[in-house]
């Protein structure tokens, strides 16, 4: 008897997503041409209804925001959905004072200033909300409060103050300073589309994929309204429907997302505490590594060696006491060094040091650094060329950037051979600044290389007269460094030497 073929019969999770999607893309084409189509009968009736779908849904969004910010799996998204609702509110008057409604007489388009405020917020929310967390318990009403003062503030501006910049000049057309802002709106919504790109790991793919789609057509909206000279011409009605349908795509992505498939938001904030709990799992392994073999056996050492003191009458002469003695203060000192790196690297891991930037000189903290490395380079032989030419000032946190230098200057040391020579240079590269330590060391091949900055497999080794390494303090740079917004880059050979280079934005 054979079993029936399962996948016959279940299409399986994607079948009804697909179907979805196409039933979706197939309504937002017959409401398109449904909107576009009322445009014959009149050009105020289309706005009207144009505005009006975009106000639903942005409204749509904030009540279902607002009546799940307390249950919700994903704050950032909560606070773009209530940042959403002032905009609806911006958009409604909008509307209403567009030309051709007769509701607010009197006043010079007042519909295309409302537009700039409208699009200005929802740009600003676009770029922001992937690092607003609802958290603590003034997060909520600051937020509350901003989108309240923002609104009322234009709002203000335009009909009782009427001090914003005229937008539109009748038998003109667009004024500069509508297209500038336009200009700008658009460059906040390719850092917004940046952003959401990067921050990946947050969303699932299908709402990452229709927040991107999104903020695409709203900037090809704004294009749109750049190039129009007449509030009736096609090409600001094209703007209207590519805005219908960008926000559509919010609706997709959030509303019916989070309505018809949550779980698509839960396995994304799954994953991302999945991620969380592999970097905790690795620290912890890494740090059980420590206290089982790093830490245990220099100590277990120093007490055979105090035993030998104490017991054995061979050692009653005091200069066989005395090496006994500085062999017992050199591991004390190397453990002791262990476990300052191992207190830094974990402060990084659990968030409790952060960057405190200042003005430094970077050429300074490189003589600094060096300086401090040249008698252990002078114990063998290696010579420590400096060409640090013009200072290169920049702002950042100077202990970190410190230890860092001082990570590179101490393995160049380590791992170079007597007599061999080690090269510490720093310059200015465009808006870059550029930290590197070259040495005339053994060298490592590429299978090192690429286990340099991982966690999980700690770089591990002797010094060329037996120098133990900790493996720590390349984690520790790679850590700093991306708390300052910099990189670090390896150049290596076996036989060839290293060159490390720090690169901060100057």
């Amino acid at each position: 008897m054979s079993l029936p073929d399962s996948d016959a019969r279940d299409p399986g999770p994607e079948a009804p997503v697909s179907r979805s999607r196409v039933v979706g893309s197939a309504l937002l084409l017959l409401t398109l041409a449904a909107v576009a189509a009322t445009r014959l009968y009149g050009y105020t009736l289309f706005h009207t209804l144009a505005e009006l779908y975009s106000i639903v849904i942005a409204s749509t969004y904030f009540v279902i925001a607002w009546n799940t910010r307390r249950i919700s799996q994903s704050p950032s998204l909560t606070a773009l959905g209530i940042i959403y609702g002032f905009v609806a509110f911006l958009d409604l008057f909008h509307t209403l004072s567009f030309q051709g409604m007769q509701v607010f007489r009197g006043y010079d388009f007042p519909a295309n200033q409302l537009w700039i405020q409208a699009r200005a917020l929802e740009a600003a929310s676009l770029l922001a909300f992937s690092f607003v967390r609802l958290r603590t318990r003034w997060a909520l009403p600051a937020l509350l409060a901003a989108g309240t003062l923002y609104t009322g503030a234009g709002l203000a501006s335009v009909f009782v103050f009427r001090s914003f910049p005229a937008c539109f000049i009748a038998g003109v057309g667009q004024t500069p300073f509508k297209v500038a802002a336009e200009g700008l709106i658009i460059a906040a919504l390719c850092a917004a589309g940046i952003v959401v790109a990067r921050r990946r790991r947050e969303y699932s793919p299908a709402i990452r994929r229709n927040l991107l789609w999104s903020i695409a057509l709203t900037i090809l909206s704004e294009a749109s309204f750049t190039l129009y000279v007449s509030n009736f011409d096609v090409l600001n009605m094209a703007g209207h429907l590519l805005k219908i349908a960008s926000f559509y795509l919010v609706y997709r992505s959030i509303v019916a997302t989070g309505l018809e498939q949550p779980q698509e938001i839960l396995y994304a904030e799954l994953a991302r505490h999945a991620e969380e709990l592999r970097k905790a799992l690795d620290s912890r392994n890494t740090l059980l590594s420590i206290l089982s073999h790093d830490l245990r056996n220099p100590l277990s050492g120093i007490r055979g060696v105090t035993d030998l003191l104490l017991q054995d009458p061979r050692y009653d002469d005091p200069g066989e006491r005395r090496e006994l003695i500085q062999e017992i203060g050199k591991t004390a000192s190397g453990s002791l060094d262990l476990l300052d790196r191992v207190l830094d690297w974990t402060r990084t891991q659990s968030g409790r040091l952060e960057p405190k930037p200042e003005p430094v000189s970077l050429t300074a903290l490189a003589e600094e650094q060096a300086d401090l490395a040249e008698e252990s380079a002078r114990a063998k032989d290696i010579s420590l060329d400096r060409d640090t030419g013009r200072p290169v000032p920049l702002t950042t946190d100077r202990e970190m950037a410190a230890t860092i230098i001082r990570n590179f200057l101490s393995n160049a040391v380590k791992f170079t051979p007597r007599g061999g020579r080690i090269r510490i240079s720093v310059e200015r590269r465009g808006s870059e600044a550029v930290l590197a330590v070259r040495d005339s060391g053994a060298g490592m091949d590429e299978a090192v290389r690429t286990r340099l900055f991982n966690p999980g497999e700690r770089v591990r080794g002797f010094g060329t007269e037996g120098e133990r390494g900790t493996g720590f303090g390349l984690l520790i740079s790679s850590e700093f460094v991306r708390k300052l917004g910099g990189r670090l880059e390896v150049e290596s050979a076996p036989g060839a030497g290293s060159e490390f280079r720090l690169i901060l934005p100057a």
